[in-house]
């Protein structure tokens, strides 16, 4: 059973259309996650950051997003920029 998915190097439309239907969405601290966050139906876990939460969304404790700082900037370090 899958759990999870990743789509890198897709077309914007088909990737927004799987994030708009997906179960549960988690938002990254990014206004790309925005627009499908808006109209997804599902679950939407949404990160603290400069766009504001709409009421229903599940929003992630703040302590959470500390906790996880290395790890996100390891993994930051670790992924190619395209140029």
């Amino acid at each position: 059973q899958e759990k999870f998915r990743l789509n890198f190097e897709r077309n914007l439309s088909l990737v927004w259309t799987a994030m708009i239907n997906a179960d549960v969405l988690v938002m990254s601290r990014s206004s790309f996650s925005l627009v499908p966050a808006v109209l997804s139906r599902g679950t939407v876990l949404y990160t603290p950051f400069w766009h504001k939460p709409l009421p229903h969304w599940r929003v992630v404790d703040e302590d959470i997003v500390k906790s996880i700082a290395p790890e996100v900037n390891q993994l930051n370090r670790h992924c190619k920029k395209k140029t």
